[in-house]
């Protein structure tokens, strides 16, 4: 459990969505608009609200949810059938602390991400390839 109910996180969303960058949102849904049957991964995604917060993905998109708190994901499953949840707690992750011993967490998370064939580029970039590593 990490302390949040999801009653409360309910509460919260509405602030929650009025200070998401929508400009971010807008090139994360153009990326996978651009990407035949795109898999987003919501890290620490909890309720799902961010995928509440893009309307305009694409019919083909998936989405899944990483979250260490089967009950922010059971909530999640409630809300979202079509999404897959995961639960997984990424500070103890075998494949992020694996991936490249001796780097930060983030990079390690990346470079475990980017060999199991999830990967993401900035806007204007080209896409990632699994199995790439980011700088």
């Amino acid at each position: 459990m990490t302390g949040f109910s999801p009653g409360w996180l309910d509460l919260r969303e509405p602030a929650d969505r009025a200070a998401r960058d929508a400009e971010l949102l807008d090139d994360a849904v153009a990326f996978a608009a651009a990407v035949d049957a795109p898999l987003l991964v919501d890290l620490g995604g909890g309720t799902g609200s961010t995928l509440r917060a893009m309307p305009g993905l694409p019919e083909t998109a998936r989405w899944r949810i990483v979250d260490r708190d089967p009950a922010l994901l059971a909530h999640a499953r409630d809300r979202h059938p079509a999404a897959e949840t995961v639960e997984a707690d990424l500070v103890r992750s075998t494949p992020c602390r694996s991936a490249a011993p001796g780097s930060s967490p983030p990079r390690r998370c990346s470079i475990s991400s980017r060999k199991s064939g999830c990967a993401a580029s900035p806007p204007g970039s080209p896409p990632a390839a699994a199995g790439s590593t980011p700088r």
